[in-house]
């Protein structure tokens, strides 16, 4: 019986709430200088966000549902981009087209980090099954172990490490609606990188131990 009311309850469309806070920054230069430092200062508001689900979600049956994303914004404006990172904002619109273009490069260096550590990881891992491709093998097991070592002990310091370059225009953020009619900016979205971390490490270790063994084999390292 009660799981017959859940469905007619979904068929008419109930409304399912829930509340997170959400910070998105609006930011115009880069830092502060030391003199004029201060804080960001954030404004809260609520904002609610219906979407449809499909019905295979609600049992298949009647009309699709409509879930409720209600959502506490804390707003900073015209505020710098270490103060919103350092925050972390989950959404960072950038007004300034200088800075736009250092945090889109330095973004840019962390995933290619990150690819490279991938990539060259699995073509030298593949590699190392040729002799006749024992060498450029290992270059690229070496490749793959370095870059994933900048990635960890270099890149993953910096504040922009969590973010990327918000792309997709069909869906756009949140943050779009604080900036000034016809204004143009450079977005930037949180995104947990714990993933990412584990795969090109994971690589990198597999890459280390294939280097060495390929190297032990081919007797330019022995072990006492």
């Amino acid at each position: 019986m009660g799981q017959s009311q859940r469905e007619e309850g979904h068929s008419q469309g109930k409304e399912e709430e829930e509340e997170e806070l959400y910070r998105v920054a609006v930011v115009d230069r880069f830092d502060d200088k030391e003199e004029d430092f201060e804080e960001a200062q954030w404004m809260t508001s609520w904002l609610e966000e219906k979407k449809k689900k499909n019905r295979s979600t609600t049992g298949g049956k009647g009309e699709d549902a409509t879930a409720s994303r209600r959502l506490l914004l804390a707003v900073a404006q015209r505020t710098s981009l270490t103060q919103a990172a350092l925050q972390a904002a989950d959404e960072i619109a950038i007004t300034d087209f200088g800075t736009a273009g250092v945090a889109q490069r330095a973004i840019a260096l962390g995933n290619t980090f990150h690819k490279t550590a991938v990539l060259a990881g699995l073509g030298g891992l593949i590699g190392t099954s040729a002799n006749r491709l024992r060498i450029p093998a290992l270059g690229l097991l070496g490749l793959s172990v370095t870059c994933a070592l900048a990635y960890d002990l270099d890149w993953q310091r910096d504040f922009l490490c969590k973010y990327q370059v918000h792309k997709d225009r069909s869906s756009p953020p949140i943050v779009c609606q604080f900036l000034a009619p016809g204004a143009e900016a450079t977005v930037l979205v949180r995104r947990d990188d714990s993933a990412r971390k584990v795969l090109h490490n994971t690589i990198a270790f597999l890459a280390l131990a294939a280097a060495t063994f390929t190297a032990h084999r081919a007797g330019w390292i022995r072990f006492s």
